[in-house]
């Protein structure tokens, strides 16, 4: 994702990631697989770019929620555009929630300890989390998420987020959007990310209100660059969940270089205006519904991206692609992804 935007925003991108990928070898000018994002995994990654390249900057992804000590090391070795460690960190703490309170912004009832009455929907989360994972109904007789986890009240609502750009100083909102699981309706699952559509349907007076709660957020994180905020709609009231201090999947929703105006606004710039979209995008995950080898001659359809490499084993419920539709409305975006999502599973599983 972020290989594809750098290059549609001029730059040449060299990459460092787990999954080296098809699109990624294709977007970028030099590209390495590592085990992990630790420091010990990707120094030497780093350095002979420096060395071969002579690259200044670094801008990060997902993935670094394990390892806030990287964003570090970069910064110790390039100039990273993007939220210092202490600030992804702190999006990741209890002091979250305290600050929401303080700036008077609502969100579910929080718990830092195994809540006790079982008759209220719970969430389990990851402090750790990304990419939508590390979330599931909380139930007493299972075991707990291998990370540290906090809980949090299911609201019933329906789930959203705004993409953001900020300088630390204000904010200018780049999109909303709309998101779903890959099986909302199956209380005993994880509720893995299912899909996000750059439409939202609701008031002026929400949007205002969002406006007005990514600057607040904006001054008391010093975020810097583009960022997403993931919030539920419940009865007219919006309730915060969490921000992703780095930017995000919906980013590919959006026509307007965002990847240009992350760096400028890392450096201090903000956008006088973003262009309006005139035609609804929407990006979903595909998911394994059995362990698939990806065989070496698969056509993929041009919708496809994160194209896994010939050869890979994909195990049940992990993400094999995602995939991209346009539409003139809503129901149509969502209609196409799951007519292009049943075609592909068709076809790995005849291979």
């Amino acid at each position: 994702m972020l290989a594809h935007a750098a290059l549609q925003s001029g730059f040449t991108p060299l990459t460092i990631d787990l999954f080296e990928d098809r699109d990624t070898q294709q977007f970028a000018l030099a590209h390495t697989k590592a085990a992990s994002l630790s420091v010990a995994d990707i120094a030497g990654r780093v350095e002979n770019f420096i060395r071969m390249y002579g690259i200044r900057y670094a801008v990060y992804g997902s993935g670094l929620e394990s390892f806030p000590e990287t964003i570090d090391f970069l910064n110790e070795k390039l100039i990273v555009l993007g939220n210092s460690s202490v600030t992804f960190a702190l999006c990741q703490s209890k002091a979250f929630f305290s600050i929401l309170e303080r700036l008077d912004i609502v969100y579910p009832p929080v718990s830092f300890s195994a809540p006790e009455n079982p008759k209220i929907p719970w969430l389990e989360k990851d402090w750790q989390r990304q990419g939508g994972s590390g979330v599931r109904f909380y139930r007493r007789e299972q075991a707990s998420l291998p990370h540290k986890a906090y809980w949090q009240h299911f609201i019933d609502g329906s789930s959203h987020s705004v993409l953001f750009l900020s300088n630390g100083k204000s904010a200018k909102i780049a999109g909303f959007n709309t998101q779903w699981h890959s099986k909302p309706e199956d209380k005993e699952a994880c509720l893995a990310f299912g899909g996000v559509i750059n439409h939202l349907e609701c008031s002026r007076q929400i949007k205002l209100k969002l406006a007005d709660i990514t600057i607040k957020l904006s001054l008391e994180f010093n975020l810097i660059g583009l960022n997403a905020l993931d919030f539920i709609i419940f009865e007219d009231e919006i309730l915060v969940l969490e921000i992703n201090a780095r930017p995000s999947f919906s980013m590919q929703l959006y026509s307007a270089p965002l990847f240009y105006w992350h760096t400028q606004a890392c450096l201090g710039s903000l956008p006088d205006e973003l262009p309006i979209e005139n035609e609804i995008t929407g990006i979903q995950l595909v998911y394994a519904q059995n362990d698939i080898h990806i065989g070496e001659h698969f056509e993929w359809p041009p919708e496809s991206r994160d194209i896994p490499q010939p050869g890979s084993l994909i195990r049940t419920g992990q993400p094999i692609c995602s995939i991209m539709a346009r539409a003139k409305t809503p129901p149509l975006v969502v209609l196409k992804l799951q007519l292009l999502q049943q075609f592909i599973v068709n076809q790995l599983q005849q291979k």
